[in-house]
């Protein structure tokens, strides 16, 4: 879509569920995930739509996330998170768990952040670097929770992401999402984690920073981008 002319093209006619697309930092491709195949697995393609390339033969791949040089991508599938490079190739595990959600890349391109499941349910995020060692536990949430959508600030001291609490007895997955609020977490000691002021309510949609440390949502269930204010300088403080 060009924002400024309110233009748009459709990309994929396949027919099929071509979901989760992720633009390449330097521009130049889309990955997507696609169930053309029989199961979803990630495919990469031009940014005008052509020269589709299927990359992974696994399914139920989720999130794919791109490195910040455009060379590698991250995903999970079947228990696992993967890396591989931008043409589907020196694909290696990272780390096995029960389930894996999104994951994204921080800023120096040395780790990744995920969700998965702790042993005593619920999901949490972790840390790994990208070559497979120091696996972190970041958040502890005091009840079962449902994370989704980590994202690194640009700094890479802090994680944004959207947690929504298991009610006692349980409860729909949709709605658990849909009474999410935007939590941070400092990357290095694990602080913060709680929700922050006026959030409450917010879809299951993409979490950004933005320049001069905002935080985005969109889109928002009227289909437009929603800013969450400036987070008080939350780069130099611990609150």
């Amino acid at each position: 879509m060009n924002v400024e002319a309110n233009t748009h093209r459709q990309l994929t006619f396949d027919g099929n569920r071509d979901q989760l697309p992720a633009w390449s930092p330097n521009g130049k491709w889309i990955a997507f995930v696609s169930d053309r195949a029989g199961g979803r697995t990630i495919y990469r393609m031009d940014v005008n739509g052509e020269n589709v390339k299927q990359l992974t033969n696994k399914k139920d791949c989720r999130g794919p996330a791109w490195s910040p040089d455009s060379q590698w991508i991250a995903f999970a599938a079947e228990h696992s998170l993967f890396l591989m490079d931008a043409g589907g190739r020196r694909l290696r595990e990272l780390t096995w768990a029960k389930r894996f959600s999104e994951c994204s890349w921080s800023p120096d391109g040395k780790q990744i952040a995920f969700t998965s499941d702790p042993p005593n349910g619920g999901s949490e995020i972790f840390s790994i670097d990208v070559n497979g060692k120091n696996r972190r536990q970041l958040t502890w949430s005091d009840q079962p929770a449902v994370i989704w959508g980590p994202v690194w600030s640009p700094s890479g001291k802090w994680i944004a992401y959207i947690v929504g609490q298991i009610p006692g007895g349980g409860g729909p997955v949709d709605q658990i999402m849909t009474n999410g609020a935007i939590s941070v977490v400092n990357t290095v000691n694990g602080a913060g984690g709680k929700p922050i002021e006026a959030t409450r309510g917010l879809p299951k949609r993409s979490l950004q920073w933005v320049p001069k440390q905002l935080l985005s949502v969109s889109p928002s269930a009227e289909k437009q981008t929603t800013l969450w204010g400036v987070l008080k300088q939350m780069e130099d403080t611990a609150k």
